[in-house]
């Protein structure tokens, strides 16, 4: 379920933003191979028997975070990312990020909402 989650959230996120080669790419079956690769640094917000959202860390990024569309607005997001800040701070980062797509507005708004900065552009190499 993690990467249906995670297929469709993407998916919404890159389609129609100028990453044609990647959204190509990454299949369904690529978000269910990595979702089993990552399962180790993927911490799960559950509602009932549902996965209602997930992030993942890495080092010091917090490589992603997704809620399902039948959960957002009810403050998942929030929480999952109050606790990868939480998570990166024991784990000793003074300072954590992320990388947004330059025209998801909605990430970017809800990630200025909850006191990140955005730090402006840069090369972002993602995994294939």
């Amino acid at each position: 379920h993690i990467a249906e989650i995670w297929h469709r959230r993407w998916n919404e996120a890159h389609l129609g933003r100028g990453f044609v080669a990647i959204v190509k790419a990454r299949t369904r079956d690529t978000f269910h191979t990595r979702a089993k690769e990552k399962l180790a640094h993927t911490t799960l917000a559950m509602i009932g028997d549902d996965i209602a959202g997930f992030l993942m860390v890495q080092g010091d990024e917090i490589e992603q975070l997704f809620v399902s569309k039948d959960h957002r607005g009810c403050g998942i997001g929030k929480a999952l990312l109050a606790e990868a800040e939480r998570k990166l701070t024991i784990a000793g980062h003074s300072q954590v990020w992320l990388a947004v797509v330059p025209r998801n507005f909605e990430a970017r708004c809800f990630y200025e909402k909850c006191g990140w900065l955005d730090e402006g552009e840069f090369e972002y190499h993602a995994e294939v």
